[in-house]
């Protein structure tokens, strides 16, 4: 993995480091304000993508999709980045909290293009995140919780070392009120 960091300098005169992870098959850069599209709201609001995500009771606009990226554009435990195929077109989003003082992380994905379902890119952008997470902040610990119906996202877990940690019982009502588990995967640096 590659990491390169530019500093840059916003309209509201904050410095801000946007990052840029590259595998063999992926670019995986922060977010900016202006990859905020139609195709990501739609991947977002979409019930067959976001049917394991946290945002699956939300709707997401324009307006407040940008709102959760300037938030991350200006935390400094949280990243937000953009999921591109080596052709730079956006294939999904991936995020990771990252806890300083105890030093770990949580990470989690989303590959938002069916086109690229199936093909071992959540493995892939766990990994690139991993190394980020343990190489340039100091993390020991990253931790993923996945829904248990989600089955190729433990799957890609699991292919990029992580180790089932817990099971929570009945944790979270999907929208058809199916109740369901949850996991708590981890893999230490």
């Amino acid at each position: 993995m590659q990491m390169v960091s530019t500093l840059g300098i916003g309209t509201n005169v904050m410095a801000t480091i946007e990052h840029s992870l590259v595998s063999n098959r992926l670019v995986i850069r922060s977010m900016r304000l202006e990859d905020v599209n139609s195709k990501l709201i739609g991947w977002l609001n979409s019930p067959t993508i976001n049917r394991y995500l946290e945002v699956r009771r939300a709707t997401v606009t324009e307006h407040s999709q940008k709102e959760f990226v300037k938030q991350k554009i200006e935390s400094s435990s949280e990243y937000y980045f953009l999921v591109m195929d080596s052709r730079h077109n956006g294939i999904g989003t991936a995020s990771l909290s990252w806890d300083g003082e105890n030093r770990k992380a949580a990470i989690g994905l989303m590959i938002g293009d069916a086109e690229y379902w199936n093909k071992g890119l959540g493995s892939e952008i766990i990994e690139v995140l991993c190394s980020f997470a343990f190489d340039s902040l100091g993390v020991r610990k990253v931790v993923a919780g996945i829904l248990e119906p989600n089955k190729a996202s433990l799957r890609a877990f699991m292919k990029a070392g992580f180790s089932m940690e817990a099971q929570l019982k009945e944790e979270a009502v999907l929208e058809d009120g199916e109740i369901v588990d949850s996991y708590r995967v981890c893999k230490f640096s």
